[in-house]
């Protein structure tokens, strides 16, 4: 992380100045010590004593900063600073001392005083001399007209030793030469414009150690190219991207890649994103704009988890995911003015997590174009799904999935609108745990809820693409809802399994299941489960009330009253498909 702006303090010990007491720790706990201090705390520990001198000339982390526009007495404040720099580097190098981290943070702005590229380049001589394994550089780099740009020095290509390279320029140019750096690890820009427009083929060319790459405040007008055998991060925050009227393109052929991470953001032009990385485990943005269209296209065997949370979307949004082994995508909190798009080819997926987003209208009158923003979902080898879904913008969020190969799908969560579903034509098993998003006491106040009126509707359309199903586990409050508003049944001609969960099994709900088992003509087994316990036990009119015939059903309670069971007289044995839950419980335990 970067260190913290501090004022330069620089050859005057305070209260604050610690005993000599602690020079009598082993060397390797002192230096330990020494690497979380500020900058230019070594200068203060130098007045401690002897031992603390030696100490601090031999410690492998140098930590310095300077800052003089609004100290007083700065010019004195800053010859004494450079001085004692530039002989503390020279005295090292002349003794053979190493130096595992160097930090030089340079804040000065005025003219006078901005020579922090030139003290740099001194310093980073000197420092790579010592074999330096980590350089954190911070300068302010005057840039006339802006037309200026930083390279770094010859002396840092040539350093085998260094591992890890930090260069914060504050908004200056940086360019990269076209040199070999196989050596550099974790290269960190910070606050820079990036014009070269082979950034990411000499990335890919020179810098063939490198494992992380990250872009902090980087201004990148031009597309990104990189193939890599060595790259396994890649993060980008807080970046701008792109120029109007021009597509910029990221892409990137790896073998080794396994993380791509894009937070707070602006892309200004339409983004285009092909990751070809077998090895991609994790992808993710997060918090940022995208002005024009965006694609993001990905290859992946390994792809396990996808997000795309708290982002504004201003125009339409495509991703193309060739990742048979993905388990978890999350869509949550973002903003839509157009469609959303999500095609892939897996067989299963855990968990598909979509929550809170919004799509923007011109109006709040929906016409029938407006209908068509929503988010779509094609998966036609897709297998299992399970759904997390919640929506505080109720039907102002369509939801559209078509997966004509579901076999089972386990849906929790808020309602959301349903208006957009397939018909799921092979489902087995379906598992639906949805609770209302608005609550009324009385239907007369339902009826002049906008919200709650859309999500009767929206439950018809989930219960009719269900109509397949052969095994149902579902809680009571679709039903109810449906039934505000509809009278006929919808027919469930394959459902031989039903599992119902009720909070307490009243007169009111029988009536609505009654009304639901009439669209069931080939039920075998009906289980009702209560939270609290059923006042109905010993009834002998609890067949009939649910509209089912005596003869052909018997009735069994659980010890607690809880549950009850409701067989066709010739399948007493038979019980719900306790293999197939489970199996689909797993992706109900991970969505939970």
């Amino acid at each position: 992380m970067e260190t913290p702006r501090k004022s330069m303090a620089l050859g005057f010990p305070d209260s604050h100045t610690p005993s000599d007491t602690l020079s009598t720790l082993p060397e390797s706990i002192i230096f330990r010590i020494f690497s979380f201090l500020d900058p230019n705390q070594t200068v203060r520990l130098n007045l401690v004593s002897k031992k603390f001198r030696l100490l601090c000339l031999n410690s492998p982390y140098l930590y310095f900063s300077a800052d003089f526009d609004s100290s007083t007495n700065s010019l004195a404040r800053y010859s004494q600073f450079c001085n004692y720099v530039d002989n503390v580097m020279k005295l090292r190098a002349s003794l053979g001392i190493g130096i595992d981290r160097f930090l030089f943070h340079w804040f000065c702005k005025q003219p006078r005083f901005n020579i922090g590229a030139q003290l740099l380049g001194s310093c980073l001589k000197w420092a790579t001399v010592s074999n330096v394994r980590e350089l954190d550089i911070l300068v302010y780099f005057l840039n006339r007209w802006n037309m200026s740009t930083y390279s770094l020095p010859h002396c840092v290509y040539e350093c085998q030793s260094l591992r890890i390279l930090r260069l914060n320029l504050q908004m200056g140019n940086f360019g990269l030469e076209s040199r070999k750096m196989d050596f550099v690890e974790v290269f960190l820009l910070i606050s820079v414009n990036i014009f070269d427009m082979k950034f990411g083929e000499k990335i890919s060319s020179f810098w063939t150690s490198l494992r992380r790459l990250n872009l902090d405040k980087v201004k990148c007008i031009h597309d990104i190219y990189i193939k890599t055998s060595s790259l396994e991060e890649l993060e980008l925050s807080n970046c701008e991207i792109g120029r109007l009227y021009s597509d910029w393109i990221l892409s990137i052929a790896s073998s080794s890649l396994k993380s791509v991470s894009v937070s707070r953001c602006h892309f200004k032009s339409s983004c285009r994103s092909f990751l070809d990385c077998p090895s991609l485990m994790n992808f993710s943005v997060i918090g940022s704009v995208f002005d024009m269209p965006s694609t993001f296209k990905m290859a992946s065997q390994s792809l396990d988890n996808l997000g795309i949370c708290s982002s504004n979307f201003k125009k339409s949004c495509s991703l193309y995911i060739s990742c048979p082994a993905i388990k978890q995508i999350k869509i949550n909190g973002c903003r839509f003015k157009e469609l959303c798009s999500l095609k892939m080819n897996s067989i299963s997926l855990d968990v598909l997590n979509v929550s809170d987003c919004e799509f923007i209208y011109a109006d709040e009158k929906i016409s029938e174009s407006g209908c068509q923003k929503r988010i779509n979902v094609f998966a036609q080898r897709l297998q299992t799904l399970t759904i997390n879904s919640s929506d505080k913008y109720s039907y102002k969020f369509p939801l559209c999935i078509s997966a004509p190969s579901l076999q089972a799908i386990i849906w929790k969560g808020n309602p959301v609108d349903f208006s957009y579903l397939k018909s799921f034509m092979s489902l087995e098993y379906a598992r639906i745990d949805i609770q209302p998003s608005c609550q009324h006491k009385s239907k007369k106040l339902a009826s002049r809820c906008k919200l709650f009126m859309g999500s009767i509707y929206s439950v018809a359309v989930l219960l009719q693409s269900l109509k397949d199903v052969k095994s149902l586990e579902i809680n009571v409050w679709p039903i109810e809802l449906f039934f505000m508003q509809n009278d006929e049944p919808i027919i469930f001609k394959n459902l031989l399994h039903l599992f119902l969960l009720v909070n307490d099994l009243s007169a009111e709900q029988l009536s609505g299941i009654a009304s639901f088992l009439k669209g069931l003509p080939n039920l075998i087994t009906l289980v009702v489960k209560c939270e609290k316990k059923s006042a109905l036990r010993g009834d002998p009119e609890l067949i009939v009330l649910l509209g089912l015939c005596p003869k052909a059903f018997t009735v069994s309670f659980s010890e607690d009253s809880k549950q009850l069971k409701i067989a066709r007289g010739n399948a007493q044995g038979v019980d719900v498909d306790d293999n197939f839950i489970k199996c689909t419980s797993v992706g109900m335990e991970t969505a939970t």
